[in-house]
């Protein structure tokens, strides 16, 4: 007897030791957000920055919660009863109309919006309640009224208070667990609807303070041990078999919309990334044949006839013989323009002014209009003898666009291309894959800014998960359209992609509820054979071993399975292959049956080190996954760079590795490309504007000078109207060649558009220094420059300017060096001059 008092007794401690540790978390945490609240500290209220905040409602109820679960640990329930009640029925009033709210639409004016828009200006009710929270308090709040309240059924009112606690502590898990598997985007949920993590977990203390508060009532009162330990016994084993079946519901769920969602994100990003570079692709290959067809020498005479006699009517009807001969299926359109503002027809009619037009500008300037589908009108000077005669108006229809446009139509899909540009706050669209007109949207969307602005006004090309301009929760690839002032944006509804994965959730959802169920009967009724539920286990377990030799076997990534292999003292010593599919033997040279159950220090010795074995351990050590790409230089391997995903699996990790060598080649040419300019292979704007940053960073902290110098190829447009632009850029190569040889190795030759060259010199005594870097410049271009065999005398006007003597800003550095360069030219050209602050 006494040993069963000793025994009841050291229960009841750790219960209400249990009690203790939940009511003070829960006190810490809600206290932390009103005060975040109440002194606007942001931290508080959310913990990170990613994170939904707590509600001001929400930290009150959980706070009343805390307090009176120490209420309990203090008091007996005798003493507490009323002030038990009285919370439970604060928690209840304010649970139940904030789900009222939810549930009717009505506005109770409990959110203390003004208090929250700051944090929450993108809801439509900022400071509501999420409706997962609003259930899980009232399921405490109802738990904690019955407790609230003896009665001489223990048993049933014991019941009642543990379903209330599970249901509050499911729903905080819920809650929790929603950062991974959104389910709001699940059911296309578009409000205040995600749990705050800080909320989850103070509901989850409190279910589980409030069953270790129904249990230790339970020891002070239960008078049959037998009966107690039975029930013991079936209340852990239940909620194992539930916290194990939810567990592994919503992992594999998990996993498998993020797996889903990755697939889709890469194939809608790859798409936008390939219409963008075919969009701008062919507005310049249109525009260029436009321009193509304005340098006819026929055309431009007659013009210039016009000019002269503009009623001549054989004059007009020989235009109009011409321009029919430049007729084709995609030029619709043909007129043209006299020097004092005549129109002639040429071939075809020009769209009328009724149709939605936008202008588009960059390195190839027009008209992008719709007309039943995209054209293209460009406006181009024409000259005789390299005088301005007049302007030729052609009219294309972009035929491949059009059908780029079609290809995106899918019946019965959301997925949808848009193109748009921006004028002022709003964007003017064209008709999309779905909606048949153009139309005007506004940028932002309830304080969101919607894809199409982030591509127009930030200049972004990326992947977002966000809601359009219809209120519908997407996912947008955008990106503008090269420097053409158009962006484009592919999407598709959330609800749509996560479709199919509803409806396996809500089978998997059936299954385990049915499995939970049959579970618990088994368990309640101990009726099943031992014999078959093993066999069962078994035959499950041959099943899913073959799913997944399938599936690892089928997949395009190498996967292998390491088991540690530990010491005396436990400690990891090495891994030991227990599987290895074939594209994992391809990898490393190996085949997989030679691979298994070899130790992985042994066969590759490579991998004893920081990036390959001390990562393994790190995974198993902390049970956090580790994906990351590896630059490689082995011999054995099949592969210079692979993306790699190491999971903990047991006492050992599952590693999964992709090759990424293609991509990573590509990713390196098109920075290149991206860096430098196409003809002269020089660093380009972009490229320059990054190291002339860098370099007077270096200067301030190195306490030096740097110089930049602006060099302008002297009467360089005489080239090209003269010789042609093919003599031109021959011209351009071989200058930046000669130039780029006699400069130091740390000096940066950059070609910022056009003749127009731009030198860094790094470290360098100003004026001394890069006086004798410019002498020797103008030294070697004293010989002619070779250009597709003409010898060309070239001559240069140069400005410098430098670090920090003549401006500490980027901008204004190099105005000073443009205004010395204007000095050489006005002081006769083939020289250069040194800004002085007299040439302002």
């Amino acid at each position: 007897m006494k040993l069963a008092q000793n025994n009841k007794q050291s229960i009841a401690n750790d219960n209400g030791l249990f009690i203790l540790i939940c009511g003070t978390l829960v006190l810490l945490l809600s206290s932390a957000a009103l005060l975040g609240w109440i002194f606007d500290l942001p931290v508080l209220t959310r913990g990170k920055s990613n994170w939904v905040p707590t509600v001001f409602n929400t930290a009150v109820c959980c706070f009343l919660g805390g307090f009176a679960i120490l209420l309990t640990f203090l008091l007996p329930v005798q003493q507490a009863s009323k002030g038990l009640r009285l919370i439970a029925a604060i928690i209840l009033l304010i649970s139940s109309l904030s789900l009222l709210e939810v549930i009717s639409g009505l506005d109770l004016k409990l959110d203390l919006a003004d208090m929250h828009r700051s944090l929450q200006a993108e809801h439509i009710y900022p400071g509501r309640m999420p409706p997962l929270t609003s259930a899980a308090l009232l399921s405490f709040g109802l738990g904690l009224l019955v407790y609230s309240f003896k009665t001489n059924r223990i048993q049933h009112r014991k019941q009642i208070i543990q379903i209330f606690a599970t249901i509050a502590g499911l729903l905080g898990w819920m809650g929790f667990f929603d950062y991974w598997i959104n389910m709001e985007y699940l059911y296309n949920w578009t409000g205040n609807v995600r749990m705050a993590i800080p909320a989850s977990i103070s509901i989850i203390l409190l279910g589980f303070g409030l069953f270790n508060m129904s249990k230790l009532e339970n020891d002070e009162e239960e008078n049959n041990p037998l009966s107690s330990n039975v029930r013991k016994v079936y209340i852990t084993a239940a909620l194992a078999l539930t916290i194990i079946c939810t567990l592994t519901g919503v992992s594999t769920f998990a996993i498998f919309a993020q797996r889903t969602n990755d697939i889709i994100s890469g194939h809608l990003k790859q798409m936008a990334n390939d219409r963008l570079f075919f969009f701008q692709k062919s507005l310049r290959s249109r525009t260029e044949y436009a321009h193509l067809l304005s340098t006819s020498p026929q055309l431009s005479a007659v013009v210039s006839e016009l000019n002269k006699m503009p009623k001549n009517l054989r004059l007009k009807n020989r235009l109009i013989s011409l321009s029919h001969n430049l007729r084709s299926d995609e030029v619709t359109a043909i007129a043209y323009e006299g020097i004092s503002g005549e129109l002639w027809p040429g071939s075809g009619q020009l769209s009328n002014y009724d149709a939605f037009e936008v202008m588009f500008h960059g390195d190839h300037k027009g008209v992008l209009l719709w007309d039943s589908g995209y054209k293209l009108r460009s406006r181009i000077a024409m000259h005789l003898n390299g005088v301005l005669v007049g302007y030729i108006w052609i009219e294309q229809r972009l035929q491949s666009i059009n059908a780029l446009r079609e290809s995106t139509i899918i019946q019965n899909s959301s997925r949808d291309m848009v193109v748009c540009s921006a004028e002022g706050t709003v964007l003017n669209c064209f008709p999309s894959s779905i909606v048949e007109k153009p139309f005007r949207i506004q940028k932002f969307y309830q304080k969101h800014r919607i894809p199409m602005s982030r591509a127009l006004d930030l200049k972004e090309t990326g992947l977002i998960n966000t809601i359009d301009y219809k209120g519908d929760r997407v996912l947008a690839a955008y990106g503008p359209i090269g420097n053409t002032g158009l962006g484009m944006v592919i999407k598709m509804d959330i609800a749509e992609i996560y479709s199919p994965i509803k409806e396996q959730f809500h089978r998997a959802a059936w299954f385990i509820f049915g499995l939970l169920g049959l579970g618990l009967w088994f368990i309640h009724r101990n009726l099943v054979p031992l014999i078959r539920n093993i066999d069962s286990a078994r035959r499950q377990a041959e099943r899913e071993k073959i799913r997944f030799v399938a599936a690892t076997e089928g997949s395009f990534d190498s996967f292998y399975i390491f088991d540690s292999v530990r010491d005396e003292n436990h400690q990891i010593i090495d891994f030991r292959c227990s599987y290895i599919n074939q594209r994992g033997g391809d990898l490393i040279s190996r085949k997989p049956e030679e691979f298994i159950n070899t130790l992985l220090l042994q066969e590759l010795p490579f991998t004893r080190g920081p990036m390959y074995f001390d990562r393994f351990k790190q995974v198993i050590d902390t049970g956090i996954s580790i994906n990351d790409e590896l630059k490689l230089d082995k011999a054995s391997i099949a592969a210079s760079w692979i993306a790699r995903q190491i999971v903990k699996l047991g006492d050992g990790v599952a590693v999964t590795l992709r090759d990424i060598s293609e991509q990573k080649k590509n990713e390196s040419h098109m920075h290149h490309v991206a860096m430098h300019d196409v003809l002269t292979n020089l660093p380009n704007r972009a490229l320059f504007d990054d190291r002339i940053n860098t370099a007077m960073k270096q200067a301030k902290r190195d306490n030096t000078q740097m110089a930049i110098a602006l060099i302008d190829i002297d009467y360089f447009k005489k080239v090209n109207d003269t010789f042609g632009h093919h003599v031109g850029d021959a011209l351009l190569k071989e200058f930046a060649a000669r130039i780029s040889v006699n400069i130091r190795p740390s000096d940066t030759l950059a070609r910022l558009g056009g003749d127009e060259f731009a030198l860094i010199l790094p470290n360098t005594d100003h004026p001394k220094e890069s006086s004798i870097v410019l002498m020797k410049l103008f030294k070697v271009l004293q010989s002619p420059i070779q250009a597709t065999g003409y010898k060309l005398q070239v001559g240069i006007s140069v400005g410098i300017a430098a670090y920090p003597k003549d401006g500490t800003d980027l901008n204004v550095l190099i105005r000073h060096a443009d205004e010395a360069m204007y000095n050489a030219k006005a002081a006769g050209r083939n020289n250069f001059q040194i800004y002085e602050a007299k040439n302002r």
